[in-house]
């Protein structure tokens, strides 16, 4: 799943948001976004277009997370271990 950060919300609120899409939960039924990532820091860096290059990856709920070019990425835990296997 793709999700576009809208620099007025910013990226934790795009993070949350797009989880909460892809996995088929209410927003509030998520765990804390602070435990997985300082959320402060996060949104200072995006939408940072001055770096393109710049990529933050992690886990949070049941979701990997992929952020880079202001895009948020979601895809889930298991896909993601497959294909990192597959290219071992």
């Amino acid at each position: 799943m793709r999700y576009q950060i809208d620099e007025r919300e910013g990226a934790v609120y795009a993070v949350i948001q797009a989880v909460a899409a892809y996995e088929n939960r209410e927003m509030k039924s998520l765990p804390p976004i602070g435990d997985t990532i300082n959320g402060d820091a996060l949104n200072a860096i995006y939408p940072d277009e001055s770096d393109p290059s710049l990529r933050i990856s992690f886990h949070y709920s049941d979701s990997h997370i992929l952020i880079e070019n202001g895009t948020v990425f979601v895809s889930s835990e298991e896909l993601v271990q497959r294909t990192t296997e597959s290219q071992m």
